[in-house]
């Protein structure tokens, strides 16, 4: 009897210890560190200048101009990237009116004879109802973010292009100047036309 109270004993005794352990807050090691290491160079400032909307005007070319405004209004890939953008920002407005009261009306009239004697009558009457749908549980609301999240992508799809072809264009041109500075430049001085064997080539 003595030994199974003893026994008991030392089992409280051991659960308090081990709850009383558990309960210690460690706190974790901390190391002050410096800003910055000594000896270390300072970090560069960049001044990156924003990138003009139309930046070809910078060359000062009419025909450069006439050739990305051609370019612009005519390509096809630009086309349907201009129309996606169309589309997604009318999926937006949809979303976004579905969010709000929608009310309808009408007018209306009618003849006849109500009680057989050959008089005639008319009757006009207009109707108004409303309709509402609350988003209780944000179907509507998360409707409008993938709509706008949508939109965001057709943007970004149509920038990428349009850069894509204006890079093109000037890339070109900027080529085909070059060859055609060269021939004058191999003219001038008499030398062989290979210059515009490349040209011709592009």
């Amino acid at each position: 009897m003595f030994s199974r109270s003893l026994v008991a004993t030392a089992m409280v005794a051991f659960a308090l210890l081990v709850s009383s352990c558990s309960d210690v807050p460690i706190a974790p090691p901390s190391a002050d560190l410096p800003a910055r290491f000594a000896g270390a160079p300072p970090k560069p400032q960049l001044h990156v200048s924003p990138i003009k909307a139309e930046w070809w005007s910078g060359f000062a070319d009419k025909e450069l101009a006439v050739l990305i405004a051609t370019g612009r209004s005519q390509n096809p890939r630009l086309r349907q990237a201009s129309a996606k953008v169309e589309q997604a920002r009318a999926e937006v407005g949809i979303a976004s009116s579905s969010l709000f009261p929608s009310l309808s009306a009408g007018v209306g009239s009618s003849r006849g004879d109500k009680y057989g004697f050959g008089t005639s009558h008319s009757n006009k009457y207009s109707t108004v109802s409303g309709d509402w749908t609350v988003d209780l549980f944000g179907a509507k609301h998360a409707q409008k973010r993938a709509a706008e999240a949508k939109l965001a992508a057709a943007i970004s799809d149509q920038t990428q292009a349009e850069n894509e072809l204006l890079a093109s264009i000037a890339s070109t041109y900027v080529d085909v100047r070059y060859y055609q500075r060269r021939i004058q430049i191999s003219e001038r001085h008499g030398g062989k036309p290979a210059a515009q064997s490349r040209l011709r080539a592009r």
